[in-house]
């Protein structure tokens, strides 16, 4: 989902334009999270077909739900985060996917495509699988185990949902994802609830858990790479793209990555069209291109992302990528679940509610 390691920005292979503008016919238009492309795709992808590839960037999934639904984006092709998926198509702001020829990915992660569709049924017309995730715990096991003894489990969402052990862990430092969707979702099936639920009474037990531990984070924010990295933070709840990176970039053997015991949360960026892209067909294939198993293969080493499909796998040549949560081994798929989209009025009241947590309130 995720960030990569800049700020937003613009490149461009073939084109020195600033600036969103309407792409013109003999260029693609693409909008992605930032760094989030394998370094050598889009410009090959440009050479093949002869084209001007844009690509902006965003921050933030509210900025980019924003763009579709207000149209006239000049945007070809758009990624967005499954849980803005539905919002999106209800606005009318996306065009169906046509049936594609390289769907490699999607005929191997069956499996993870079906739990989406379960959550999401539109994702089957509109949307293109891309790169797949968890939520899970990341942490720092030397400084953990110092603060919370030996015995503790370190594969239950109770290391950092409990006060006594987040109050334990402050010093050293707690970085919560800010994504109130996918959070809440979490502390529900710790609570051994519906993730789901919308129920008043639900979402009241999943902020008292928050609200009680909130004096001891010390960021809820987005960039757990750079926390981890920089040693800012000793446990968080990361994206797995997030997580894996400083695991896999700075060779910090002393952190580890779970998806806990209770279950979490699956996350996919999914490529989606939208309804004024000005290329469709070129968008076309641009989705084929990125289904090619060895362009796959380069984007999924680039970000850090999860794949099931030994044939992706096999080009990627760092034993990194054999960690459970990157394979999503069925052991862990099996206690997964996909945040369903909340309407827009959901969406709002829960995030007014976030932000007062977040900010004390």
């Amino acid at each position: 989902m995720r960030l990569g390691n800049q700020a937003g920005l613009r490149w461009v292979c073939l084109i020195g334009a600033i600036g969103v503008q309407s792409a013109q016919a003999d260029e693609i238009a693409i909008l992605n999270w930032t760094d989030y492309f394998g370094p050598s795709v889009i410009s090959e992808f440009s050479e093949r077909m002869g084209r001007k590839v844009v690509v902006d960037t965003f921050l933030d999934a509210d900025e980019v739900e924003g763009i579709l639904v207000g149209r006239k984006s000049g945007y070809d092709v758009v990624v967005v985060p499954t849980e803005s998926l539905s919002r999106v198509v209800h606005e009318g702001a996306l065009t169906p996917v046509a049936k594609l020829q390289k769907r490699a990915w999607k005929k191997a992660d069956q499996a993870l495509w079906k739990k989406v569709q379960g959550a999401m049924p539109e994702a089957a017309d509109y949307a293109v699988p891309y790169v797949w995730g968890t939520t899970g715990l990341a942490f720092n096991i030397d400084q953990v185990r110092d603060r919370i003894g030996q015995d503790t489990p370190l594969d239950s969402w109770a290391l950092i949902f409990e006060p006594e052990n987040a109050a334990a862990l402050s010093d050293c430092g707690i970085s919560i994802v800010d994504s109130s969707e996918e959070v809440v979702a979490i502390v529900l099936r710790y609570l051994g609830r519906n993730p789901q639920s919308r129920q008043e009474d639900d979402l009241n037990a999943a902020f008292g858990v928050l609200e009680g531990i909130s004096p001891y984070v010390r960021f809820f924010d987005t960039e757990q790479y750079d926390a981890l990295a920089d040693g800012e933070a000793c446990v968080a709840v990361s994206w797995s793209s997030e997580a894996f990176g400083p695991i896999i970039d700075e060779g910090m053997e002393n952190y580890r990555y779970v998806v806990p015991k209770e279950g979490s949360n699956l996350w996919a960026d999914v490529f989606v069209l939208p309804v004024d892209g000005p290329n469709p067909e070129v968008a076309q294939s641009f989705l084929d291109y990125m289904g090619e198993e060895d362009v796959a293969a380069a984007n999924v080493q680039w970000v850090f992302g999860a794949v099931r499909d030994e044939s992706i796998r096999s080009q990627i040549d760092d034993p990194n990528f054999d960690h459970p949560a990157l394979r999503l081994e069925d052991g862990i798929v099996e206690r997964l679940f996909v945040v369903q989209t909340r309407a827009g009025v959901e969406k709002r009241a829960l995030e007014r509610r976030w932000r007062r947590m977040v900010l004390g309130m």
